[in-house]
């Protein structure tokens, strides 16, 4: 007997989800007795939830103070960054700029796009050093800014910043050169990018503490999309520069960062596990399972396959069955642990609201 179109159509599909369920495997089916014994375990994991909220909201607000005093001008970029870190080095000659880089550490946090309170509800600061060593030189392209930076002029003077036959751009080299040996004697990485216009550097025995550039010219500093930063710096030299930013490593050491995950009482939740004879492997089955029963509450009920008007005789035919009645089993456990989400929805529901928060899910 030739196999229906519409069973090889469903064949198609059924493959998928068997595919499915080989790599994710299906809906684990939860027992009373198992969300009875987990609802006090799960109180405990989120109580830890709690406490990382809160570690999270401290660190959010020493960053804004930072953002605060470094735009008031309380707190001078340079100064913070040398009093935590002894990897904040010049080459003799670089002269610092206190103005600019201040703008430099709270760039763009002057846009009207940051104002959303709800999107950006605090803003954060970068320490940045920005350090110039004092000359214009006639090898970048000044002229192409004109006199009121656009954001045309800008964009010309981006993609053509500097007159490479200009018989200054050999000084810029020269400069670029000295400061790559500076770095390099001082124990740091220090090398040229790939593009060859700047050198890169930071402490081989503190990664991730600074991050250090030098730049035959530091074009985003006359970018208009940023006027705190363009009005700061706008009397910058036409010329080489460094700049020295706080790295991730040092910004977590001086704010001890909290960092996303699980804060809870693991000891207590594995000795409540092993007394309630749930493993940990199932305990993460349960939760899946309850938050997988809470969104399928919400949402129409599904419908089963229709059964074969046939009896399976062929390869084929019996893989379909085989897979109607996975289905089928599949819809079963979905509905059933609805059943029992509902039964204890009151309980589970603040519970269910921290864990999806913190864990995502369904």
């Amino acid at each position: 007997m030739a196999l229906p179109f519409h069973l090889l159509i469903f064949l198609l599909v059924a493959g998928l989800i068997q595919d499915s369920a080989l790599a994710q495997g299906l809906t684990p089916q939860l027992t009373e007795r198992e969300i009875r014994s987990v609802m006090p375990i799960l109180k405990v994991e989120i109580a830890g939830y709690g406490q990382l909220e809160k570690g999270i909201e401290t660190d959010r607000g020493a960053r804004q103070a930072l953002f605060q005093d470094i735009k008031s001008g309380k707190i001078d970029p340079l100064a913070w960054l040398k009093q935590r870190s002894k990897y904040v080095l010049v080459p003799p000659g670089a002269v610092y700029e206190p103005a600019c880089s201040r703008a430099a550490s709270i760039r763009g946090w002057d846009l009207p796009d940051m104002q959303d309170k709800e999107t950006h509800p605090k803003p954060i600061a970068l320490p940045t050093a920005i350090f110039t060593f004092g000359k214009d030189l006639p090898a970048i392209n000044k002229h192409l800014l004109g006199k009121n930076i656009t954001a045309e002029s800008y964009a010309r003077f981006a993609e053509n910043p500097f007159h490479t036959g200009a018989p200054s751009y050999q000084e810029i080299r020269s400069i670029l050169e000295k400061a790559r040996s500076f770095y390099s004697g001082k124990g740091f990485s220090a090398s040229y990018s790939m593009s060859g216009d700047s050198v890169n550097f930071f402490p081989y025995d503190a990664e991730g503490e600074i991050s250090g550039h030098v730049l035959q010219v530091q074009i985003d500093l006359f970018d208009p999309l940023y006027p705190d930063v363009l009005k700061n710096c706008g009397s910058h030299p036409m010329g080489p520069s460094i700049e020295i930013r706080a790295g991730d490593k040092l910004m977590e050491k001086v704010f001890k960062a909290v960092e996303i995950k699980v804060s809870t009482d693991d000891a207590r939740i594995k000795r409540d596990l092993q007394k309630a004879g749930i493993t940990e492997d199932r305990y993460a089955e349960i939760k899946a399972a309850l938050m997988m029963a809470r969104t399928g509450s919400q949402n129409p009920e599904e419908q089963e396959p229709a059964a074969l008007d046939f009896t399976p005789s062929t390869p084929e035919e019996k893989q379909a069955a085989e897979a109607i009645g996975m289905m089928k089993k599949e819809i079963r456990v979905k509905k059933e642990n609805i059943q029992l989400y509902s039964k204890y929805k009151a309980e589970l529901d603040p519970i269910l609201d921290v864990l999806q928060k913190y864990m995502g899910g369904p």
